[in-house]
């Protein structure tokens, strides 16, 4: 029986794959990769592609219960001492730039190249298990601002924090995830917060009211 070209998909992810467009590379022209999983051909990209394309709602939420069941089996995020300290999170968006036909490709800012046409990679990180607890991809026009809860409520399912180790969960984020609203909204479902305010304006009003500046010995003048 021929075997589903989904299955290819995770074949490449599994050999290293940025893209689908490495499927003829990575698997396809590689025979040892293809019987080390059972298997004795593998399918053209375009044919994975369309496989994929024709995916419900449904089928992205059943995926994502998988792979959180999976994270939950093997993470050690997962199984943190919460008793022994604080479990840190960062959360933060990385500016993937592509094409204008790709889903969710709109002009907007993204770190580390500007204003561009992109999408956003939304990833939560556990730094102290080198661990990606939640990755969400959104528009290239959007913010951590807006972001932000969104990944909150994906990083609490597949972790299953409740309140109690909320309490004992650091949140560090940067100041696109730094405002007012923002905050309180993390403080009210009981996390630490460990980030910037967004707001320059408020920053030069903190300024005034320092009376002693201590130098950063890594960055002269700073």
């Amino acid at each position: 029986m021929r075997k589903p070209p989904d299955g290819d998909a995770f074949i490449a992810i599994l050999a290293g794959a940025h893209g689908l467009c490495e499927v003829n590379t990575r698997v396809r022209a590689d025979a040892a990769v293809q019987r080390s999983f059972g298997r004795s051909s593998c399918a053209e990209q375009s044919v994975v592609q369309e496989t994929l394309d024709h995916c419900t709602a449904e089928n992205v939420r059943q995926m994502g219960e998988a792979v959180d069941a999976i994270f939950r089996a093997h993470s050690l995020a997962y199984r943190h001492d919460f008793k022994r300290g604080l479990l840190l999170l960062d959360v933060d968006l990385t500016g993937l730039p592509c094409g204008r036909s790709g889903e969710g490709a709109v002009k907007g800012y993204l770190s580390g190249y500007g204003i561009r046409r992109g999408r956003q990679m939304g990833r939560v990180m556990a730094p102290a298990y080198d661990e990606v607890v939640a990755e969400r991809l959104y528009p290239g026009n959007l913010q951590l601002r807006e972001t932000l809860p969104h990944l909150v409520e994906a990083l609490e399912r597949t972790l299953e924090l409740e309140e109690a180790r909320r309490r004992h969960t650091v949140l560090r984020i940067d100041a696109g995830g730094g405002s007012m609203n923002g905050i309180n909204w993390l403080l009210r479902r009981g996390y630490h917060v460990h980030g910037k305010d967004i707001s320059s304006k408020r920053a030069a009003h903190y300024a005034l009211s320092v009376r002693e500046w201590v130098s950063d010995p890594a960055h002269p003048g700073r």
